[in-house]
């Protein structure tokens, strides 16, 4: 064997390492390649997970009214409404178990209109049958004439209002002081400047 075949064998041992060594570095990247497209892929088809929605807050405020007279639950009611939302004298009818009976029902429906809105404090009495009759006998002597409850005859009966002027009262509803009273309905304050004769 001549000098120069130890020199060959050492330089081809060398280049094959070499070979092994390239194929499996590219081996090595092959398989990181194909890992990276893989979970690329699994990130891109998932589904996410859909947040839920918040919560909506509707702010409350509560209307206590007084139903009383000829219905079939009377007595304080309290509505728990949202800012927007309007209470008719119908719910308060409906809240009260309805009409009794005995309730003078034409006077109600000529007396009250059912589609009327109402405020905090309002009031509701609702007359018997024959009820208005003694009423109207006993107005204008030493009665107390509650503005808020009384009768479209009652009114009528009292001194300078009428027909006209018993509507715009009832229409106006609910009152809580005269100089409110007064403020609502336009009415000339010398027709109730007997303050003991009135209440609400």
């Amino acid at each position: 064997m001549s000098d120069d075949e130890p020199l060959a064998a050492l330089l081809s041992d060398i280049s094959s390492n070499s070979r092994g060594a390239t194929s499996r570095l590219w081996l090595l990247l092959a398989l990181l390649l194909g890992a990276s497209l893989l979970v690329a892929g699994y990130l891109f088809l998932a589904t996410p997970t859909e947040l839920a929605p918040l919560p909506t807050f509707h702010p409350q405020r509560i209307i206590t009214v007084d139903v009383e007279g000829a219905v079939n639950r009377p007595g304080v009611q309290n509505h728990s409404l949202a800012f927007d939302e309007k209470l008719y004298v119908a719910q308060l009818v409906a809240s009260a178990g309805g009409l009794a009976k005995g309730a003078d029902t034409v006077y109600f429906a000529k007396t009250y209109n059912q589609a009327q809105s109402v405020d905090d404090g309002y009031k509701l009495y609702v007359q018997k049958l024959g009820e208005e009759t003694i009423l109207k006998a006993t107005v204008g002597l030493s009665q107390v004439v509650n503005l808020n409850s009384a009768s479209a005859a009652t009114l009528e009966d009292l001194k300078g209002v009428g027909e006209v002027r018993a509507k715009a009262i009832i229409e106006h509803r609910p009152y809580t002081t005269l100089e409110d009273f007064l403020a609502k309905t336009k009415l000339p304050a010398s027709l109730f400047a007997d303050k003991t004769r009135f209440s609400f």
